[in-house]
């Protein structure tokens, strides 16, 4: 069993991941052995692993409490991983900036959220802003933008599509992108970890630029590559 650092209340999530331990080998016999590893990452909720006589289970403590949709969550059950999903995390918005040299995030931010919740509409309450220029130059492919399912709920953006060649709508439709990852967030088939559900492909069609968008993206992804790297070289 191991207990992250940041814990706010190392002697309690100790005792429910021995209860979550205990759980998982009544829940899967062919297992002697469980290992938990609580943590209290944004980015990677909760993982697992087969290794023949051992079970590893990494959770983010606010599930904790939630050992039954835990383990539905590990065989597949879409609705445990929803109710999950639910679950309050604690965590200050970090500090964003929003207003970039060429584009403003917040009223992109705001008309993409319109079109997400005329699509599908969901609860949410995210928060928008440029991110970092990596620590290193990027090989095959650029991450244009990313999301944290919080709570709180964070898009990021990458800086390099801050430029006069970058057209607004589609800064907008990665915004789009992104708020869609919240909607429709990765599902689980066998060991796979399906990031792009049939349901998120769906409805990022059914954005009216998605066409344009995506050939942009194909046409300059080449472009705003050698934009990052020649930051290297400075």
């Amino acid at each position: 069993m191991k207990l992250g650092r940041s814990l706010v209340d190392a002697r309690k999530a100790y005792d429910l991941a021995e209860s979550l331990g205990r759980a998982a080998l009544a829940h899967w016999p062919r297992f002697d052995r469980a290992r938990i590893k609580v943590h209290s990452n944004r980015h990677t909720l909760m993982r697992w692993r087969d290794q023949g006589d051992l079970v590893e289970l990494s959770v983010h403590e606010a599930f904790l409490p939630h050992p039954t949709d835990v383990l539905a969550t590990v065989d597949r059950e879409p609705l445990a991983w929803e109710r999950l999903q639910k679950v309050p995390r604690h965590g200050k918005p970090p500090k964003l900036r929003t207003k970039g040299a060429v584009h403003d995030l917040r009223p992109l931010f705001e008309a993409e959220v319109q079109r997400v919740q005329s699509v599908s509409p969901f609860e949410h309450e995210a928060h928008v802003g440029w991110g970092r220029w990596p620590g290193r130059p990027p090989a095959r492919s650029l991450r244009l933008g990313s999301c944290i399912g919080g709570p709180p709920q964070v898009v990021r953006i990458h800086p390099v599509l801050d430029h006069d060649t970058v057209p607004d709508w589609f800064v907008g439709f990665v915004l789009y992108h992104e708020l869609l990852h919240l909607r429709f967030p990765p599902v689980r088939q066998g060991r796979r970890r399906i990031v792009h559900p049939k349901s998120f492909l769906q409805a990022e069609r059914r954005h009216p630029r998605y066409a344009e968008a995506t050939a942009w993206e194909r046409a300059e992804v080449k472009v705003l590559l050698a934009r990052v790297r020649a930051r290297f070289r400075r």
